[in-house]
């Protein structure tokens, strides 16, 4: 019996993947923002002083990375077989390049059973178009939630 190859699709797991990224990468928070030396350390820049889509923070416009390349990760065998459903929280650095590095495994759920490495794995292949602050590319920090769900 011929064997059918599975379609690879933006459906469940991913989606929801996505859906949670989206939410957390704008709170991404700078890791090395220094003050502008034309501006008052006291002066915070405004709404309507920053260009459209950036934000002020800390002084500074920032305009937050945005995730152009996504890998899934792989569910864990150990973890399938005993139908384990996990969240893990994730810290790490998109660098001025787009990659993601420095990564800490903040909190899983279901220790033991792989998904540590897993979404390590994977959060770690993903790409990004760098964060700028005040127009200049810069490194910044960021947590995201990679969810494991049986379907």
């Amino acid at each position: 019996m011929k064997r059918i190859p599975k379609r690879r699709t933006l459906a469940g797991r991913q989606c929801a993947l996505l859906a949670i990224a989206a939410l957390l990468i704008p709170s991404a928070l700078p890791v090395t923002l220094g003050r502008s030396t034309s501006r008052h350390p006291t002066q915070e820049p405004t709404a309507t002083e920053c260009p459209a889509g950036d934000r002020a923070y800390d002084g500074n416009c920032v305009t937050d990375p945005t995730l152009v390349l996504k890998t899934t990760p792989k569910y864990p065998k150990k973890a399938k077989r005993n139908g384990v459903e996990a969240r893990i929280t994730l810290k790490a650095v998109i660098q001025k390049t787009g990659s993601v590095v420095d990564l800490v495994v903040e909190k899983c759920t279901a220790p033991g059973y792989g998904f540590e490495a897993a979404a390590v794995d994977a959060v770690r292949r993903w790409r990004y178009v760098p964060a700028r602050v005040n127009g200049e590319i810069s490194d910044v920090s960021f947590t995201v939630v990679v969810e494991f769900k049986l379907r």
